[in-house]
């Protein structure tokens, strides 16, 4: 790829942040596909990492192999409609995702306090400018424990609940939503798109169901309240090795 193609074609770099902890949906890589089709983008993944490492690797990778201009993060059980993609980019905004559901429970993976402002969503469907990303501290992501609540003037206070979830699973999004707006950016969310989050329900055998794996896709349920979870204020990675590690050993 020569080292002038952004200047000669005068289009915007984008690399698509996939990361996949062993096994991913086959619709959500199709849907990733139909989005970035005609565009300058490039997939960028990582293998049994557990998280948040796996998206601090494909950050990493993007930078030194790609230059992006655009990080699309999409996590590996989304599915995407077509066009998605473009009308996030046509916001032209440094931040901006869009509202989906807990696989699990149903309930968004996006907080909107009663300002209208986002405070955080969900990686499954993130787009960020090359800004952002280079101001965010290094490792991007961490695991961190916070919770959530808003007062009566629509503000909120961030307050130190381990006990809520001592694990961490899954908090490097909100983290890294707290951290956008730390900076002084705001975060669009559109929640005119409708984002499907897929769940393994049965896992294909050669007897029992010829091997079809039994999917099912979640969708927000416009009668869900909005999700008051876990932010953080304790890392609770420490001794997790960082993507540069990974990297200088490939």
């Amino acid at each position: 790829m020569p080292q002038d193609l952004k200047t000669t074609t005068n289009r915007s770099r984008l690399a698509v942040i996939l990361p996949s902890r062993g096994m991913m949906m086959s619709r959500t890589m199709e849907s990733v596909c139909n989005n970035i089709y005609g565009k300058e983008a490039k997939v960028f993944m990582a293998h049994n990492l557990p998280l948040p490492i796996c998206f601090n690797y494909a950050i990493q990778k993007a930078i030194n192999e790609y230059d992006p201009d655009y990080f699309w993060f999409v996590e590996e059980d989304m599915l995407i409609p077509d066009g998605t993609l473009d009308t996030l980019l046509a916001l032209d905004t440094h931040a901006c995702g869009v509202d989906y559901a807990d696989r699990r429970t149903g309930k968004r993976l996006s907080f909107v306090n009663k300002k209208g402002d986002c405070l955080y969503t969900g990686m499954g469907c993130l787009l960020l400018k090359r800004e952002v990303v280079d101001k965010l501290p290094i490792p991007w992501l961490k695991r961190m424990v916070f919770w959530l609540v808003e007062t009566d003037d629509g503000d909120v206070d961030y307050l130190p609940k381990p006990d809520i979830a001592p694990t961490g699973y899954g908090s490097q999004d909100i983290y890294l939503s707290h951290k956008i707006r730390e900076m002084g950016y705001k975060i669009i969310l559109n929640t005119e798109i409708k984002v499907g989050h897929m769940q393994l329900e049965v896992k294909g055998e050669d007897i029992k169901n010829n091997g079809a794996d039994e999917i099912k896709i979640v969708y927000v349920d416009g009668d869900n309240p909005y999700k008051m979870g876990e932010i953080g204020t304790e890392e609770l990675s420490k001794d997790a090795p960082n993507a540069d590690d990974i990297l200088s050993k490939k």
